[in-house]
């Protein structure tokens, strides 16, 4: 197979199944078949206009995963027959460009504003520092920031089922997704990302925050919680992601039992007025 576009892609699936080298098929079909959408339609934009009406030229596969992983390499090729008729410019910088797209319509739909315009400045800059490569984001329609915004913020309406679809795995099979490329920052879906991108209205995903309090009502099997802040007495919907909870005897259930107040470490997804909708606890300790 010849004809990238880009670097192969490295995709990761960490944790829960795959710690075992499996991952439920249906949900890894969904994942990848999301992944898939989003870069298809990423390089359509990218390679050939926001405006270009004609049929789909960009197509994105998988390799086989590394052995003993569940790591997979992804491609983004042509279409079978198509020729490449496209600026010679873009083709050099569609590993800088493309995987940051992406990066940035994630961060858009979760509520990371601020990631999501320092990705898209990235690729404003380098489109004004070479003359070819703005000549060609002149005639594709994307040669301005404010543009480029534009088309983040498109894609990212367009891609809502994609980004819940490539998230599914997330809590149910594997803990992690994790994606890296030749020349972009990883890309990584934690829990609370999925949960985020999962979401039928705007949760947005916060920054790392630790709460005191005690905990009730914990599931084992799938770490769903209650956690009672100390200081409010605000009960806060919580799901413990820390591989200990599958442990023997560990902290929650000892905090559970005893009643103990904890300091418990996570990233929270947080509603249109800021509170809490789920705070995804991944390390905590008995409060002093």
């Amino acid at each position: 197979m010849t004809g990238f576009l880009i670097q192969p892609l490295t995709l990761d699936f960490r944790g829960i199944d795959a710690d075992e080298h499996v991952v439920d098929a249906l949900l890894l079909g969904r994942s990848l078949g999301g992944l898939a959408k989003i870069y298809n339609s990423a390089g359509q934009v990218y390679f050939f206009g926001p405006e270009d009406r004609a049929p789909r030229l960009i197509r994105t596969c998988v390799g086989p995963p590394r052995e003993g992983s569940v790591t997979y390499a992804v491609y983004l090729l042509l279409v079978h027959g198509q020729l490449p008729l496209y600026p010679e410019a873009l083709g050099k910088f569609a590993d800088f460009a493309i995987p940051r797209f992406v990066k940035a319509i994630i961060a858009k739909r979760v509520g990371q504003n601020q990631m999501s315009e320092k990705l898209i400045e990235q690729i404003a800059k380098q489109q004004q520092d070479n003359i070819d490569l703005l000549k060609a984001a002149q005639e594709r329609g994307f040669a301005t920031e404010q543009r480029l915004f534009d088309l983040v913020e498109g894609l990212t309406f367009q891609n809502r089922r994609s980004l819940s679809d490539f998230a599914s795995p997330i809590g149910k099979t594997v803990r992690v997704i994790r994606q890296t490329s030749a020349e972009s920052e990883d890309i990584e879906i934690d829990p609370a990302t999925a949960d985020a991108l999962r979401s039928k209205s705007n949760l947005k995903v916060g920054e790392i925050i630790t709460v005191i309090g005690t905990l009730s009502k914990i599931d084992k099997k799938t770490g769903s919680c209650r956690i009672q802040t100390s200081e409010t007495k605000q009960e806060i919907n919580a799901k413990i992601v820390d591989p200990v909870l599958q442990t023997e005897a560990n902290i929650y259930t000892e905090a559970l039992h005893s009643g103990r107040p904890i300091v418990a470490t996570g990233k929270p997804t947080t509603q249109d007025d800021g509170s809490i909708s789920k705070l995804f606890i991944s390390d905590t300790r008995f409060a002093d």
